[in-house]
């Protein structure tokens, strides 16, 4: 038995917190019956306990970009059994930001905030990861609890006279015009996506996602629906999938070799039926490009560019739908992760057995329930260890863990 609180040290944090015996969210035996839900996955320098991951959620709870200790208490509270963690949306400029309360990683105090969130993560042996983003024409907007998809005047700290984008084309009728990026500004934003990316691995971070969905800049690149260029960013898929490419090289030149990127897309537009949308075999275009140029994980999602208040019919395929054929397109090439009313444990196995996709991540029901992988295992009927703090409270289970 152990008596010495240094040898009950994890000795990952700068204060004490207690060593894992076990990683957390994994089972406690192992076997060839396990659910794939419960099973390890590696990418490249890490390995992933369980397929469940915590996808990036807003929570517009930044001051100039700066994590605060509401930021610490809420990843904290997420870290129960996740095989991943990614971090929300963080803007790679201040002028990248969706909202005045986004997170942000481009000054070195937002790098020391956000490096205390990943201590507390590895101290529990927890995954954690970042979502690099810049919002272009969907900046300077309101939080969603304050308005849905309202623009952020000056007065509300917003920034409407400083937006970028492909093409000077607003997002919707009452948002301002978005000024067109110069090859220059374009090659700037480039570099700051590295220098982001470097600020990421100092700030502790596990691997980085990059946020080309949702109708943001890189998302706003790829469709010709909000790309009207005439130079070498628009017009031919090979033009607007440009800047993508640049950004994925940069970060990858930054970042040591052995470092896990993941890239999250909408795979579709939505709107299959319009011309100029980005469209299902687009994206099975592109994915087979960015797996050359080292993307570890594709993350499917859906939708942004095209502004429907009623959208009816979507015209499309659902974004689980999507990730199986993405997975299926690029079979043991690249892994893939869905998303999509996923809501228990059997539903997720599915997803991974049955969809044969490698990962599933969720928002929402962690928002809810940040017992879900304890929640999924049971639905599994999977023994698994959660961190000694709280897993002493429920033997046996607890204690089979020899």
């Amino acid at each position: 038995m152990v008596y010495s609180i240094k040898e009950l040290d994890s000795g990952k944090a700068s204060y004490f917190t207690h060593k894992q015996p076990q990683k957390p969210g994994s089972p406690l035996k192992l076997t060839r019956d396990t659910p794939k839900l419960f099973t390890p996955l590696k990418i490249r320098n890490i390995e992933l306990p369980n397929r469940i991951g915590v996808s990036p959620m807003c929570t517009y709870s930044a001051k100039d970009g700066v994590a605060t200790p509401w930021h610490f208490a809420h990843y904290g509270s997420l870290m129960r059994g996740a095989g991943v963690i990614i971090l929300e949306s963080t803007a790679i400029n201040e002028g990248g930001r969706t909202t005045a309360n986004d997170l942000g990683i481009y000054t070195q105090e937002q790098v020391e905030a956000l490096s205390k969130i990943t201590e507390l993560a590895h101290s529990q042996d927890s995954l954690i990861g970042i979502q690099l983003d810049h919002a272009g024409r969907n900046g300077s907007t309101l939080p969603l609890f304050y308005s849905l998809l309202g623009s952020a005047t000056k007065d509300d700290d917003g920034w409407p006279n400083k937006l970028v984008a492909p093409s000077a084309i607003p997002f919707k009728e009452d948002f301002p015009v978005p000024k067109e990026l110069t090859l220059k500004e374009i090659e700037e934003l480039v570099n700051q996506f590295g220098v982001c990316a470097k600020n990421s691995v100092e700030a502790g971070f596990d691997f980085i996602e990059i946020h080309a969905a949702h109708g943001f800049l890189i998302h706003e690149f790829l469709s010709s629906y909000s790309n009207k260029r005439t130079d070498k960013y628009g017009g031919s898929f090979e033009n607007r999938i440009r800047f993508l490419l640049e950004v994925i090289d940069k970060v990858r030149q930054v970042v040591p070799d052995d470092y896990p990127i993941f890239l999250r897309i909408s795979v579709t537009d939505s709107r299959e039926d319009i011309v100029e949308s980005w469209k299902l075999a687009d994206s099975l275009k592109l994915v087979d490009i960015v797996l050359d140029r080292g993307i570890d994980l594709i993350d499917c999602s859906n939708g942004g560019v095209i502004f429907e208040p009623n959208p009816g019919p979507t015209h499309s395929v659902s974004q689980r739908e999507a990730a199986m054929i993405i997975k299926k397109h690029i079979g043991n090439r690249g892994l893939v992760a869905s998303v999509g009313g996923i809501y228990s444990g059997t539903e997720a196995n599915s997803v991974l057995e049955d969809e044969g996709v490698d990962l599933v991540l969720l928002g929402s029901r962690f928002l809810r329930h940040p017992t879900t992988v304890w929640d999924f295992a049971d639905d599994v009927e999977v023994d698994i260890f959660d961190s000694i703090q709280r897993g002493w409270a429920f033997p046996p289970k607890f204690l089979t863990n020899d």
